[in-house]
């Protein structure tokens, strides 16, 4: 059995929220130009991507792990670019990305993991965003399935 001690739990704990606010300070620029989401901080539950819904109710997701908060913020800009009305596809019968589309989500989260300075995170960063498009369609409709 392997029983974490209080002091190792407690670094780990400080370890993950150096990593998630690192992923934070780089995409600051875009959580702060939304005006249909935000990231607070509870000391009982971390980071919390949250977003009031026309219903008057709120969505609120947990963002525990580098890859929960980077997987949230891929997907909120890959929407940006498909849904943009600068994007030359206007009809979206489908969950696939045209190459206008990938290519366009890929340059614009580039551009924020760049700034990154730990060059290990930002390329794991970087192999993240790659998979992520990759997985994208089906990604997309298992999130479908889920809110139905």
């Amino acid at each position: 059995m392997n029983i974490k001690t209080i002091n190792e739990a407690v670094a780990e704990r400080s370890s993950v929220k150096v990593e998630l606010e690192t992923i934070l300070e780089a995409f600051e620029g875009y959580i702060l130009g939304q005006d249909w989401f935000d990231i607070v901080y509870s000391k009982k539950f971390g980071y919390l991507w949250v977003s009031p819904k026309l219903e008057m109710d709120y969505t609120m997701k947990r963002l525990n792990t580098a890859e929960k908060m980077l997987e949230s913020f891929f997907h909120d800009i890959i929407s940006d670019v498909v849904f943009s009305p600068e994007n030359p596809t206007q009809e979206h019968n489908n969950s696939d990305l045209t190459e206008y589309e990938e290519r366009e989500s890929h340059r614009r989260i580039t551009a924020i993991l760049e700034t990154i300075n730990n060059t290990k995170d930002r390329m794991r960063y970087l192999d993240l965003l790659d998979a992520y498009i990759k997985a994208y369609p089906e990604k997309l409709r298992t999130a479908w399935v889920e809110e139905e």
